[in-house]
């Protein structure tokens, strides 16, 4: 009988049934695996990305003390989005698991 290898079993259950070749599934997904996504190997991507969340927080942070100084009050919203922006930045520059 031609028995598959586990590794072969879970390359054809993965993709679509209708492939038959395992060693093209096989190609097919060392080929996905090893292509970095683009915001991992585009650098400018990444400084776009940054500057992005930077400004964000930036301009959350001065309209906020632009409001709290005429003693108004500050929206909710302005304190998320300049939060999720801090949290975002420091996703971005904490260490990964490698």
């Amino acid at each position: 009988m031609n028995e598959k290898t586990p590794e072969e079993t879970e390359v054809l259950d993965w993709n679509s049934v209708q492939q038959t070749d395992a060693n093209d599934n096989k190609e097919q997904n060392r080929r996905r695996v090893t292509t970095a996504p683009v915001y991992q190997s585009d650098k400018r991507f990444y400084q776009m990305v940054v500057w992005f969340l930077g400004l964000t927080m930036l301009i959350c942070t001065l309209g906020a003390i632009g409001l709290a100084s005429y003693d108004k009050e500050i929206p909710d919203v302005v304190v998320a989005i300049g939060s999720a922006a801090i949290g975002a930045l420091a996703g971005l520059f904490a260490p990964g698991h490698r």
